[in-house]
């Protein structure tokens, strides 16, 4: 009985025959997993060999030259796990990983195992002593499949070109749920939904306790009302049954949610000390109305909510055009890096905003103390929002590397 392992031309891939069938079907289905169809995986760009067997039979002549009945039950033992390896019936598409596993297998097989691949397996296992290499056990046992199941299952070995005609199609797919939602779900997506649940308890809270009422609230519905709305749309998305469902239009609704959360903040941010300054500006201008104007609620709406949306577009498109492929480092590269600038922009802009008051207020909050400075003299709590923006993306950063560390126990 032997492990077998699988090498790709130039990357190297070192698996399960289940595996290596799952990566081929996964590639090749109607789920694309974000490559384009030119891009799908061949089986003809594949060799398969056995290579590092897991488990040895060794029949050592020279003790035992009579014992007849041991050679017997491992010839019984080979034959049976060979047919129960080889067999493709009573399989229906929810077997379809173990049906192509089977048929990927028989390209090469242990009757194709040569001496000098069982010289690189002792080797690997550090195993000093050098045996000599008898066959015929092994073409007694084929000669036994040809005669008896060689019908019903086929050679044991097969070409290229008759795997490719027993391979299932895509349409014949081993999910048993919507965007292989459960098949395909992972430890570390259990992070992007506990942020959704904190986000319908946000939701809950905000509006059994009437809070959206309050002023406090109010003065902030863009980063109060559509704010979570969009991180739960942002860390859902990155899901990886979302990302199968919505093919490469769910990376680009990734980055897209997060550059609109933060473009809203930001410019929350710039309205709110458009607001602080108005009084200011308003003394200093001949025409005071125009800018009473742009203090206004609906200008507000526009600037914080609509005018973000498309702003965010433009900015997300040429992503799209200039790095086509989905699959490449340079587009995932560039994925994170703007995922990264449009928070670390919202962060440091709160932060420079807050210190630039800090120093403007300096004698107050050496007078009165900080706190007063945060809350008193802010009734609606923006300077709080501001630094407590930053304190979240650490934390978030924290949560994210800690849900990283698997547990080796799942």
């Amino acid at each position: 009985m032997s492990s077998w392992f699988v090498f790709e031309n130039f990357d190297i891939l070192m698996e399960t025959p289940q595996v290596f069938a799952e990566r081929i079907r996964v590639a090749r289905n109607h789920i694309q997993k974000r490559k384009q169809s030119s891009d799908y995986l061949n089986m003809n760009d594949f060799d398969i060999i056995p290579l590092f067997p897991l488990n040895f039979w060794i029949y050592n002549s020279t003790t035992t030259p009579t014992n007849f009945n041991l050679e017997d039950e491992l010839s019984n033992l080979l034959l049976s796990d060979l047919v129960a390896n080889t067999t493709l019936q009573n399989l229906t598409c929810t077997h379809s990983i173990v049906h192509d596993s089977r048929v990927i297998e028989r390209m090469h097989g242990v009757m194709d195992f040569t001496p000098k691949q069982l010289s690189w397996s002792f080797q690997f296992m550090n195993l000093t002593f050098n045996p000599s290499y008898n066959y015929t056990f092994l073409y007694r046992v084929l000669q036994k499949y040809q005669t008896d199941y060689s019908t019903l299952n086929g050679n044991v070995t097969l070409s290229t070109s008759q795997i490719d005609t027993l391979l299932w199609p895509s349409s014949c797919h081993y999910c048993l749920t919507t965007g292989c939602t459960a098949e395909n779900w992972r430890y570390n997506d259990s992070l992007d939904f506990v942020i959704f649940c904190l986000g319908f308890v946000f939701y809950t809270c905000l509006f059994v306790t009437r809070a959206f009422k309050s002023p406090v609230i109010y003065r902030k519905y863009g980063i109060v009302f559509v704010g979570p709305v969009l991180i739960m749309g942002t860390y859902l998305s990155m899901v990886n049954a979302f990302n199968n469902t919505c093919l490469e239009l769910g990376v680009m609704f990734t980055v897209y949610l997060a550059m609109l959360l933060n473009t809203i903040y930001l410019f929350t941010i710039l309205r709110y000390f458009y607001l602080r300054s108005l009084y200011e500006i308003v003394k200093r201008v001949k025409y005071p109305r125009f800018f009473k104007f742009l203090a206004s609620d609906t200008i507000g709406f526009v600037v914080t909510l609509i005018l973000p949306i498309p702003l965010c577009l433009i900015f997300v498109t040429p992503v799209a055009v200039i790095f086509p492929n989905y699959e490449s480092i340079p587009y995932n590269t560039a994925i994170n890096i703007t995922i990264a600038l449009s928070c670390g922009l919202s962060c440091i802009a709160g932060v420079v905003f807050v210190s630039y008051e800090m120093v403007k207020n300096r004698k107050a909050i050496l007078k009165f103390g900080f706190l007063r400075f945060l809350i008193f003299e802010d009734p609606f709590y923006f300077r709080v929002d501001l630094i407590s923006m930053a304190v979240v993306l650490i934390l978030l950063i924290l949560l994210a590397v800690i849900f990283l560390i698997e547990p080796k126990s799942l």
